[in-house]
């Protein structure tokens, strides 16, 4: 099932990025299931770069 494969998918790249467990809500819309898994990471990626850079300001 797609969602189940975005959900372990999103798992593996939030493991990676080494946040605080329950430290990020995420969510993907209809048009992520199209999204290969180098895109997910690379999208995750930048979004946890735009928090870090908020939280500093």
């Amino acid at each position: 099932m797609v969602r189940n494969r975005l959900r372990r998918q999103l798992r593996v790249i939030l493991a990676a990025a080494d946040l605080p467990p329950g430290s990020l809500l995420v969510g993907v819309r209809p048009v992520g299931a199209g999204r290969s898994f180098h895109e997910l990471t690379s999208d995750v990626e930048a979004l946890v770069r735009q928090l870090a850079k908020a939280a500093e300001s």
